[in-house]
């Protein structure tokens, strides 16, 4: 009779009848997700590998997709060794703005749906469906207010609950206010094509929307800072980080560009980069290559925009016209969204034959992407700019290393500096420049993470110009692609 019994129900969970779990239903809302985990405000690819990074001993362990968005929340350091980047670190924010889920994650359900049914008002999505309540510190009672009040209240730095979809509008823990509400970046860019000047500020070589909201992001601090949209330019020159929060993108960060390509204006200041090709992404292994030519000139770098989806690109070649190769990618890098990826070209030989691409559109709910490569030529077509010149090039260990540039007074003086990292990803603990009066600049946040084949440009304060040497105390941190070069240029 048992053994009768436990076939029945055997036969019950197979057939998938009503009142017995299956697990079908499971899988099925997996694939309707696109391997991605959204929880706690967070948009996690499932197939990623993430790292939980211990300061005090400076390693770091796997952990499971479905605890990370509780780490983030008890503010440790989690690593996306897939992307190669951060999920949660002083540098970039806790968390990073790029894996927040998007305003169109969080209205996927909206899509389609009338505008009667969405307020959207200064800079906010709300749905107007949904219960809001405003909550009391003091009393931590909640109150309901009107969907038309909220954007009010946000404005003032009240905190709002969204008791419909359980989450946060506005509260110190997701911002003021949480990205989810803010209206997606490329919403605006739509509303953007066609508007007026006086819309728009176009200065220094920057084209920022006047209606939106850009804040100062301190590193040191790890918190954001409102600015008004005439300091934004003084800011990129500087090489701050700035974010735009009504289009949930940086305006100016190492991980985008200084600034972001989105954020240039079209015309003079542009002139000297060059779209070399355009291509749409398939969903499947899809391979491309962009011919360039001998008259195309030089160029010092090229730079990778991805339009409208993510895309994952399993190789990258860079071929030069005396069939030299540039492999610059990691192997099954994930690229997110309306994001740009520059390249310094390496040694001399600048002059590209072609551009070969494998990778895939990997988000069919966004569609296919498309990818656009720039170059970036030298001044007057030649092959060394005069105003910049190398200091020195460093190998970087797996332990902690010390290094010392010597730079000296017959270097003349300089503007900034630009730190190359190449090959390998570093941890840089510590960078001192020394000018010639024996004052120190300190320019980096401790313990930050710089990403291979990447540049990062340091402007030097006040008339100290004439450098003495350049300490580093760094290591690199990925055994896997071996140790790190870092090359470092004054610009004079």
């Amino acid at each position: 009779m048992r053994t009768l019994l436990t076939a029945i129900v055997a036969a019950f969970l197979i057939s998938g009848l009503t009142g017995f779990p299956s697990v079908a239903p499971i899988a099925s809302v997996l694939a309707q997700e696109s391997e991605f985990l959204v929880q706690d405000g967070l948009r996690l690819p499932l197939s990623h590998i993430y790292e939980l990074y211990n300061p005090d001993t400076r390693s770091s362990v796997r952990v499971s997709v479905d605890t990370v968005p509780r780490h983030v929340r008890q503010g440790s350091l989690i690593y996306d060794r897939t992307a190669a980047a951060w999920v949660s670190h002083p540098s970039v924010g806790n968390p990073n703005p790029q894996y927040v889920v998007s305003s169109r994650e969080f209205r996927r359900e909206d899509r389609g749906e009338p505008s009667s049914e969405v307020l959207a008002l200064d800079g906010l999505h709300l749905p107007r469906s949904h219960r809001y309540e405003l909550y009391d510190p003091r009393t931590g009672n909640y109150g309901i207010v009107a969907v038309d009040t909220v954007p009010r209240h946000v404005r003032a730095g009240n905190s709002i609950y969204d008791r419909t979809a359980d989450t946060w509008v506005s509260h110190p823990t997701v911002g003021h206010p949480n990205p989810q509400y803010v209206a997606s970046g490329r919403e605006f860019r739509r509303e953007d094509r066609g508007e007026e000047g006086r819309d728009v500020l176009i200065h220094e070589g920057l084209r920022l929307p006047r209606s939106h909201r850009y804040e100062l992001y301190v590193p040191a601090t790890a918190s954001y800072g409102i600015v008004t949209i005439d300091t934004v330019p003084r800011y990129v020159r500087q090489g701050s980080w700035i974010y735009d929060r009504t289009a949930d993108a940086w305006v100016s960060h190492p991980s985008v560009g200084q600034p972001n390509p989105q954020y240039v204006a079209l015309g003079r200041d542009s002139r000297r980069s060059r779209l070399l090709g355009e291509r749409e992404v398939d969903f499947r292994a899809d391979r491309d290559v962009i011919e360039v030519g001998r008259d195309e000139a030089r160029f010092e770098k090229i730079r990778v925009v991805v339009l409208g989806a993510p895309i994952q690109i399993r190789d990258m070649k860079v071929v030069f016209d005396d069939d030299s190769v540039f492999d610059p990618v990691d192997r099954d890098r994930v690229l997110r969204e309306d994001s740009a990826y520059v390249f310094d070209l390496p040694g001399q030989r600048r002059r590209i034959k072609q551009i070969s691409f494998l990778y895939r559109s990997i988000d069919r709910r966004e569609g296919k992407a498309t990818v656009q490569v720039y170059g970036e030529q030298e001044r007057d077509g030649r092959r060394d700019s005069p105003r910049e010149g190398l200091l020195g090039e460093l190998e970087v260990d797996f332990r902690a290393d010390r290094d010392v540039i010597e730079v000296g007074r017959d270097e003349g003086r300089f503007q900034k500096i630009r730190l190359v990292v190449r090959g390998a990803p570093i941890q840089l603990h510590d960078m001192k420049v020394v000018f010639e009066d024996d004052t120190v600049f300190d320019p980096v946040i401790r313990d930050q993470i710089l990403r291979e084949d990447s540049a990062y440009v340091f402007d030097l304060p006040g008339q100290r110009r004439i450098i003495k040497r350049i300490t580093f105390q760094y290591r690199s941190i990925d055994r896997r692609e071996g140790k790190a070069t870092v090359q470092v240029y004054g610009e004079h």
